[in-house]
């Protein structure tokens, strides 16, 4: 429905709503009459991703959009109306109906791998469809299919939180190789619109395939380095002055890496950059 080649090659990135395959009335892999099912399979995935390919110039613009999520619908196709939408299912929703309604089995869908089970909530039968690591790692061996996964930009997600943590190690380990690397962050609302000011470090190009330029537009003296996304320190830590530019050949392996500026009062940044 979408003009792949006119918005694709008009904009600086895309990301692909990969997900959402199923609705509540829609058919399944294995259940022909209609019924709710998972939220997105690695062949239809690959389809869509593959035309976006074909028709836009840059493919490195494409971002593959991974659910995060799942739903739960009413059970049963004869049970639905057209106002009868899907309740969004995060991981730890999931665990919860599992723990309070202890269903009678939980399975795994074969075409997306989504663990799914039926619960009854005040006298209505739902079917629950959920996410994990082995679910986002099946989606992502699209990326397998007709060498996507040297070809576009990377993945996205919808959404942020309620996901199991394990699904960050399955989405690095097939996107670069890596685990991730979580971390806790206290997130206050004490941040000035002064403090959260645009950066003055500028990096480019980003993807890099030979070089890489680091510009720090500031009055202040910093510290870098580079880290792969593993903590692995890739360069040491060098002085870039005020108003200069750092010029480095990128001699490193294929993946994501993360620029380190400290100031002179310890304040850091993070800057992350693709070399392909």
């Amino acid at each position: 429905a979408q003009d792949y080649q006119r918005i694709g090659n008009a904009v600086d990135e895309i990301t692909l709503m990969t997900y959402d395959l199923h609705w509540a009335t829609s058919p399944t892999y294995n259940n022909p009459p209609p019924t709710a099912g998972c939220q997105a399979t690695p062949d239809w995935m690959n389809d869509v991703a593959f035309f976006a390919v074909s028709e836009i110039i840059d493919p490195s613009k494409i971002q593959i959009g991974l659910p995060f999520y799942a739903y739960r619908w009413k059970l049963g196709f004869e049970n639905h109306t057209l106002q009868d939408p899907g309740v969004g299912l995060t991981y730890e929703d999931a665990q919860a109906l599992i723990q309070q309604y202890s269903p009678n089995s939980i399975v795994r869908e074969n075409n997306g791998k989504e663990q799914n089970f039926v619960v009854n909530i005040n006298g209505t039968a739902w079917t629950c469809y959920y996410q994990d690591s082995t679910s986002i790692a099946y989606k992502l061996s699209s990326l397998l299919e007709n060498d996507l996964k040297d070809y576009i930009g990377g993945v996205a997600v919808w959404r942020l939180g309620g996901e199991d943590p394990s699904m960050w190690n399955a989405t690095m380990q097939v996107v670069v190789g890596v685990n991730a690397t979580i971390q806790n962050v206290n997130c206050t609302n004490e941040l000035s619109i002064q403090e959260m000011s645009t950066s003055n470090v500028n990096i480019y190009p980003n993807p890099t395939q030979t070089d890489l330029t680091i510009e720090n537009n500031g009055s202040d003296r910093l510290l870098v380095k580079i880290v792969s996304l593993n903590g692995q320190t890739v360069m040491d830590e060098i002085a870039l002055e005020p108003y200069s530019l750092l010029l480095l050949q990128t001699d490193f392996e294929k993946g994501v890496y993360l620029v380190n500026t400290k100031n002179s009062n310890d304040k850091q940044e993070n800057f992350r950059f693709v070399v392909d």
